[in-house]
């Protein structure tokens, strides 16, 4: 079979290279240097030097084919340049994957620092398990996941950024193998993921734990935490670990760690200045209090202890009580105390005792009257 290079040499301008059949791979580095169509069918070009795919001429196309730099040294990361463009326009892109870097192509070009696969072996998925991968990336994405037990977050903004895997409770000795895609508007990256469910003891990831960093993300994400990676003591926001037990070393790193940026140092301060403002003014108000009551006793002692008066009694002004009204009152309600105790009999003679009394203080208060009247006609 010839060479793909060789193919597009032959190719005139316009024309379109396919690929042999569905799944083929090709193990070199090509130049396209024409306008044509490259037609992959799914297969591959991969090679360890950069670039893998060099375009210079425009109106090119390049349709259904994966793009992979397999480089030495870097087997961690994508790291080196897996399509580069020099030509005046950019070729015309359709379903192609890449693992490397894009150079030439505005909107794609930037550092990529993500892990080709992700063999992580035994890790404790009893009770689900929370797994943290820090990458960077130059442009925003859409993550994927192509494993039905492996959920993952659905964007990431450019930046240094954590995709957490969110992996459901397996049973111990299930294996799981899949990939997890990062679409941009152009072209799909895949991570190959790898892992076998354990029991807490034989595992080697716990939940929590970072699994894999990038070597520039703690450089480029200053405000990240120090925490080591594949820790299970790793803890982050929101994640407890699932390990109960946990070594003195790992006991120590989880307490020299760093909190997460924006979350401890944003909540603690506020509760503390809260709690300190609290006291300050109880003991304010305790000193304000104490202070009054001693003045108060000071000046009770001062003027000294007043002495009970007599209170006096002072009619109302335009109100004068009636004599007479008062007595026939009060006989009446004596008789009618008296009847509710005592027979009819007995009951007509309270009655005419009562008017009896009523007579007689009648003369009484004309008596009294007429002396005050005769005074005051010889006045």
């Amino acid at each position: 079979m010839s060479s793909l290079q060789q193919m597009i040499d032959e190719t005139s301008s316009g024309g379109t290279v396919e690929f042999p059949r569905e799944g083929c791979e090709f193990i070199e580095a090509v130049s396209i240097d024409r306008p044509l169509t490259l037609n992959g069918r799914g297969g591959t070009i991969a090679f360890r030097t950069a670039p893998v795919v060099r375009v210079t001429s425009p109106k090119v196309v390049l349709r259904n084919v994966k793009i992979l730099y397999h480089g030495r040294g870097t087997a961690k990361e994508s790291t080196s340049t897996a399509l580069l463009v020099t030509a005046s326009t950019a070729p015309r892109i359709r379903d192609v994957e890449l693992s490397g870097q894009v150079s030439g192509i505005p909107g794609e070009d930037g550092l990529w620092r993500l892990p080709k696969s992700l063999r992580l072996g035994k890790v404790a998925c009893e009770a689900g398990s929370l797994l943290t991968v820090r990458i960077v990336l130059p442009i925003d994405v859409i993550v994927l996941s192509e494993i039905a037990e492996v959920e993952v977050g659905r964007e990431l903004s450019a930046g240094t950024r954590e995709l957490q895997l969110h992996v459901q409770p397996l049973a111990p000795g299930t294996r799981l193998s899949g990939d997890l895609c990062l679409q941009t508007s152009l072209f799909t990256r895949r991570i190959r993921l790898n892992l076998t469910a354990s029991d807490k003891a034989a595992a080697k990831h716990h939940s929590g734990a970072v699994v894999w960093q990038a070597e520039e993300w703690q450089s480029l994400n200053t405000d990240a935490p120090s925490v080591p990676v594949d820790s299970p003591t790793a803890v982050f926001p929101g994640v407890k670990s699932s390990s109960k037990e946990s070594s003195p070393a790992a006991a120590a790193s989880e307490k020299s760690a760093d909190p997460p940026p924006g979350f401890a140092q944003r909540r603690i301060p506020q509760k503390l200045s809260r709690a300190s403002t609290n006291d300050s003014q109880k003991t304010s108000a305790a000193a304000d209090s104490q202070s009054t009551d001693s003045a108060f006793s000071s000046k009770k002692k001062s003027l000294g202890t007043p002495k009970p008066q007599r209170a006096e009694s002072v009619p109302l002004a335009g109100i004068w009580s009636d004599p007479l009204a008062e007595r026939e009152q009060a006989a009446e309600t004596e008789s009618d105390a008296a009847a509710k105790t005592t027979g009819p009999k007995k009951k007509k003679k309270l009655r005419k005792k009562a008017s009896g009394k009523r007579r007689s203080s009648e003369k009484q208060d004309i008596g009294i009257f007429g002396t005050e009247l005769d005074d005051d006609t010889q006045g």
